[in-house]
């Protein structure tokens, strides 16, 4: 009788929500409240991480990853020691930004708040459902529905520019005073602040697109479709590449590091694309969570990667893992029929 190794095995991959990185590592965060750290270089995991929250946001600083989680909370991890610090704000956080010491933030309710010292600051009010905020010299844009309100380094309120193409879900800086960005009925829109005009509008997408990434005078778009797609600046004006289809679910995030595109989606994959003439090249990261099962006489470890097999039936246990035969990875035997009699109650 051939044994169905994947019987009971029930796990679906995680969400990924946001994406950092330094100089070596990348730090993948998912719904289940993990952070995985991989090498940046070989992409091989390191180490996981708890955060006890869903991040939907997250950057390096310092020492640290500063994040906010998918409610109203604010955290400092130390990436040296992981421990991890938490500020309450109160609102429900859409978006933040680091500007000098402060920490500016867009909440659900149309507030525009200043964090300082871990001391809030209201700067605007609005009925304006707001979404997310960009700095650059010393003017702000905050994204909003319909339109784009524009403030000073004292943020008072200097203009508005009206979009009429829904809630804009990001904005990122070009170049030369210029802004793109992207709503949530597919259009991506490129203007300039200084002459407060759009320079050319494009419909990309039916659909939501969630993430707005610029490099060498290329934008790279992706959202609900999960199509991640490039357009390039040809005198003053985009034109359309090439676009990938890598995904089953949501583009969430967009990362830029060593000359790699990393795009976090809610199918639990990360995929690593290098832009090449006219296509990309790519490799892709599952969830490399790790489950177990049992069957009537085997416990199985599922590292992503491999599969480790556990006879239960014998007291002197023996891994039957052909991809790891370094005796120094194997469990000892006494500590491995304990743990096999622990999950055996955990998975009857």
């Amino acid at each position: 009788m051939k044994l169905n190794i994947f019987k009971q095995i029930d796990y679906k991959p995680k969400e990924i929500t946001a994406l950092c990185s330094t100089d070596t590592h990348i730090y993948i965060f998912r719904s289940n409240k993990s952070c995985e750290i991989i090498d940046s270089v070989t992409l091989q995991s390191i180490s996981y991480i708890n955060t006890g929250y869903v991040i939907i946001k997250s950057l390096i600083y310092k020492n640290s990853i500063i994040c906010i989680s998918e409610l109203d909370e604010l955290l400092w991890i130390n990436i040296k020691n992981f421990s991890i610090e938490t500020n309450k704000i109160g609102y429900k956080i859409l978006d933040f930004i680091l500007y000098g010491d402060k920490i500016l933030l867009t909440t659900f309710n149309g507030f525009i708040i200043e964090l300082k010292e871990k001391e809030l600051n209201i700067k605007y009010k609005t009925s304006v459902l707001l979404s997310c905020i960009v700095q650059y010299d010393d003017v702000f844009l905050v994204g909003a529905q319909n339109k784009i309100l524009i403030f000073d380094n004292n943020f008072k309120l200097k203009n508005e520019i009206e979009i009429q193409e829904g809630l804009i879900k990001k904005i990122t800086y070009f170049k030369d005073k210029k802004f793109g960005l992207v709503t949530d009925t597919g259009y991506f829109i490129f203007l300039d602040i200084s002459l407060l005009n759009i320079i050319q509008k494009i419909q990309i997408r039916n659909s939501s697109l969630n993430v707005l990434l610029y490099n060498s005078d290329t934008f790279y778009t992706s959202g609900e479709d999960s199509r991640l797609i490039c357009y390039k600046l040809i005198n003053n004006i985009f034109v359309k590449g090439y676009q990938i289809d890598l995904h089953y679910g949501i583009s969430n995030c967009i990362l830029l590091d060593h000359k790699r595109i990393f795009v976090g989606n809610s199918d639990g994959m990360l995929s690593i694309l290098i832009p090449c003439k006219d296509k990309f090249t790519y490799t892709k990261i599952y969830d490399r969570s790790v489950c177990a099962s049992t069957s009537k006489d085997l416990l199985l470890v599922n590292n992503r990667t491999h599969l480790d097999l556990f006879n239960l039936k014998e007291e002197n246990v023996k891994l039957k893992n052909k991809s790891n035969k370094n005796e120094k990875n194997q469990l000892s035997n006494l500590c491995t029929f304990k743990l096999l009699k622990i999950l055996r109650k955990i998975f009857p």
